[in-house]
């Protein structure tokens, strides 16, 4: 039996929804799994630690930069207790970038490939 009246109404959007849905987890993907690294790493490694690499030692370079990324990453003071997760995951792409002669690209494809896993998991 076909649906009828404010049914019949529901049942005519849903592929206008389902467009719309894909369109925005594409739109999701691309900011969070590819810009949102980009523009991080172009950030906390390219500038932040290249700028305090030039008044400190490079290792409070990287700590500095690893420990604002993580800070960044918190969505609120309860989550507090992930800054040191965040921190090691900023460090690590910090000593990335330190170990490739400052490549940027290495620690943007190591965190463009987290993002993106991240994403397809949940």
């Amino acid at each position: 039996m076909p649906p009828d009246g404010e049914n019949a109404q529901s049942t005519a959007q849903l592929p206008v929804l389902a467009k719309s849905s894909v369109l925005l987890a594409s739109l999701l993907f691309v900011a969070s799994g590819i810009v949102e690294p980009v523009l991080e790493e172009v950030i906390f490694r390219g500038v932040l630690i290249g700028k305090l690499a030039r008044r400190t030692p490079t290792w409070v370079a990287l700590i500095v930069s690893s420990a604002l990324f993580g800070a960044l990453h918190l969505r609120s003071i309860a989550e507090w207790p992930l800054l040191l997760n965040y921190g090691l995951v900023g460090l690590l792409l910090g000593a990335l970038y330190l170990l490739s002669q400052r490549n940027i690209l290495v620690p943007i494809s190591v965190h463009v490939a987290w993002n993106t896993m991240g994403f397809v998991s949940s």
